[in-house]
């Protein structure tokens, strides 16, 4: 009896190194299968008034700090909520529009920084940011554009370079046919960094939630982490980011932006076009 057990010994302890080896590894590395919204805790939203003009939204979001306001006058205005939720912001980008800053083309889209997070002068280390997205059918992508994000600090942005910035963003963006990716101006990253092109693509003619958590890194480290959920499903994780270089700098917001582009005319809508947002929350995840 012994020498069967002896016998045994040599073919289980494989079985039982494999096993400690994965639960190490899960240990060392997170397993983020439910969407940030599911597990976390509700921290604020994007304030939408349903009767309210595109000028009276602009009036209020300044007065209630926030910045770098452009495009909101001329290209977004407030839909009646449909049968599935609440007030759309509807985002228009005129015919040959692409990135704002182009002088020879219309401006098309729209931006501001909202401060949703800053409590008592102190933004968030954790934060999960919620929103849908609708891309009516025929939607013509061309090369790509932007979509609302997360920053904190100086929300760089616009090709700049990030040494001597204080601060990060990072935005979504659509690609040729609808691909997605998550787009970075990091410490760690050359600036306009595209993370996970073609993890996922928008699908026209219906709602897409997407939803994008973000944990910084401390100061002297990459380990900073990226996640990024569609529909549900986790669709990009990453563990290897520098958001900062110092502990000054937090999640502040939402860095709404959106627009055809690139900086050059290949890039511009064909035609006047429309995306459809709506329910933008945030969340302090588990």
């Amino acid at each position: 009896m012994c020498s069967d057990r002896r016998a045994r010994l040599p073919r289980l302890r494989p079985i039982a190194t494999l096993a400690a080896a994965l639960v190490l590894l899960m240990t060392l590395r997170p397993v983020a299968a439910a969407p940030c919204s599911r597990s976390g805790e509700w921290l604020a939203s994007l304030p939408l008034a349903p009767a309210a003009s595109a000028a009276d939204l602009q009036r209020i979001w300044r007065a209630a700090g926030y910045q770098r306001l452009w495009g909101v006058a001329e290209n977004l205005s407030l839909g009646a909520a449909d049968a599935d939720g609440g007030p759309l912001l509807r985002l228009r980008y005129p015919a040959g529009s692409y990135v704002p800053s182009a002088t020879a083309a219309p401006r098309g889209g729209a931006g501001f920084l909202a401060p949703l997070l800053r409590h008592e002068g102190r933004g968030a280390v954790a934060a999960c940011l919620r929103y849908q997205l609708r891309v009516p059918s025929g939607f013509r992508f061309v090369k790509g554009g932007k979509l609302p994000g997360l920053y904190g600090g100086d929300a760089p942005g616009g090709g700049k370079p990030v040494d001597g910035i204080e601060g990060f963003s990072m935005r979504l963006m659509w690609r040729s046919g609808g691909d997605l990716e998550a787009y970075a101006y990091i410490a760690n990253a050359a600036p306009g960094t595209s993370i996970g092109r073609g993890v996922a693509r928008l699908q026209p003619g219906r709602w897409t939630t997407l939803e994008l958590e973000l944990r910084l890194n401390r100061p002297d480290s990459s380990d900073g982490s990226l996640a990024l959920w569609v529909d549900g499903d986790l669709k990009l994780e990453r563990h290897d980011l520098a958001y900062r270089r110092s502990l000054e700098i937090a999640i502040d917001g939402l860095m709404f932006s959106s627009f055809f582009g690139g900086d050059d005319p290949s890039w511009a809508s064909p035609v006047d076009q429309v995306l459809e947002f709506r329910d933008f929350q945030l969340f302090r995840p588990r």
